[in-house]
Order: structure tokens, then sequence, then C-alpha cells
């Protein structure tokens, strides 16, 4: 408490024990804190929210249990860097997290890999457009991969294997770019890379190409519903103001033919 123009504390690979202090909210100009490889235990202290400049935490191989601390959504804008694995968090992440950890836009390093987080990958993870790499490796995550995930192209490094995602994987040049490995582990998991293509009798793992990840119909397919069926109507419209114009005028028709 008495370092209030502390900017750097790296305390990782000690034997350090207990709580993480409250007093660490004192450490407002903190912007660098490893914590990383010691043998805390309990929650991620919620004073850490008046660390307004922090840009990388590291508690990743402790074990910190409980939910992802609502300091998350009060963190400043410069965090860039937030490892978390190797613990034993256990939120879900529709409901803990989504409103907390994807209002952190600026944020481009996320690993929150060997947990016990369950529920779904929080389709907002599109607002974090400044992600390079996401490591949300070997936990219980489930449902689908968000189609929306596609749109993060700064993503150089994404991890999801080990969990129990299911259906097919959103056909995009940014997630089709990744090798298998990174999506092995979600054995009702298919399409390229991991396999060649989605089929057997689990209709859970047909593609869906009029349904997006919200539940409704995609856009593209609205609009390629609405381009066939206008098609007739074009034609025939198309046809006579052509053929019509013959038709009618003699002049024309001569010139034509």
């Amino acid at each position: 408490m008495n370092y209030s123009n502390l900017q750097v504390s790296i305390l990782g690979s000690n034997k350090l024990t207990g709580n993480m202090p409250s007093s660490l909210g004192s450490l407002s100009a903190l912007e660098l804190l490893f914590l990383n490889k010691n043998d805390l235990s309990g929650d991620v202290t919620l004073s850490l929210e008046n660390c307004n400049s922090l840009v990388i935490v590291d508690l990743s191989e402790n074990h910190l249990s409980g939910g992802l601390s609502i300091w998350l959504g009060n963190s400043s804008a410069a965090l860039k860097v937030l490892v978390l694995r190797s613990n034993r968090f256990r939120d879900s992440i529709p409901r803990e997290i989504p409103k907390e950890l994807t209002s952190l836009y600026g944020v481009r390093f996320l690993n929150l890999s060997n947990n016990q987080l369950h529920g779904k990958i929080p389709k907002k993870i599109s607002d974090m457009t400044f992600l390079e790499s996401l490591d949300i490796s070997t936990n219980q995550l489930t449902s689908v991969i968000p189609q929306r995930m596609a749109s993060l192209t700064f993503l150089s490094h994404l991890n999801l294997s080990h969990n129990n995602f299911s259906s097919r994987i959103p056909s995009s040049t940014q997630l089709q770019s990744f090798s298998a490995l990174n999506f092995i582990g979600n054995h009702h998991l298919c399409g390229p890379p991991l396999t060649p293509s989605c089929v057997g009798g689990d209709s859970s793992l047909e593609p869906t190409p009029n349904v997006d990840d919200e539940g409704g119909e995609s856009s593209g397919w609205v609009e390629m519903k609405w381009f066939y069926m206008g098609m007739p109507f074009g034609f025939v419209v198309g046809f006579w103001s052509v053929f019509g114009l013959l038709a009618f005028n003699k002049a024309w028709r001569y010139a034509f033919f």
C-alpha cells in the first residue's frame, strides 16, 4: 500500500500461498502484474478494478477458484494480455462473463485454458476486434462455435480443443486457416479443418445454412431466397421489355430481324 507509483510487479514462480490481498487495489499505477506459478487460492480480488493502468495480467497456474470477478468489466481499456489458464474457475461463460469479458475491447491475448468453465462462447466475442490469440481449450464448454468468430480478422492463434462443442465449424477463410489440432477433443464437432464434411445420422451435425448462431435466418440466406423468388418476375419483365416493343413497333421489328 506504500508503493502507489509501482508500475511492474513480477512475483511469478515463487511459493506464495493464500488469497490475493485486497491491498493490490492501492497500486493504481500498476501496468504489469505477474503472479503466475504460485499456490494462490480463493477469488480474484475485486480491488483490481482500481488498477486502471493494467496492460498485462498473468495469474496462471495457481488454485484460484470461484467466479471470474467483476473487475474484468471495470478494467482499463489499456488491458492487452489476460492469462488465467490452469486455475479452478468454474463460471459459465454465457452468464458471469459475457458482459464483462467482451467489454475488454483492447485485449489482444486471452488465455482461459485448463479451467472448469462451462456454457457457451458468448456471441459478442466478435466485439473484441483486436484479439490476436484466443485459447479456451481444456474446459467444459458446449454448444456451437459462433459464426461471428469469423469476423476476428486479427486472430493468428486459436485453440478450442478438448471441450464439448458440437455441430459444424463455421465456414470462413479465417477459421479454416487453423490446424485441425486446434479443434480436436470435441467429439461432436465436424467440418473443415477437422473433418472433410459433416455426415451421419446425427442431425446436430448437419449443416444449417439458413440459421445463424442467433437462432434466426441468416442475412445471406434471406437475400438468396428473395433473389430466386424474383427471378421469374425479372424474366417476364425483361422478355416483354424487348419483344413487346418489337411486337408493337413495326419499324423496330424490321430493323431487328
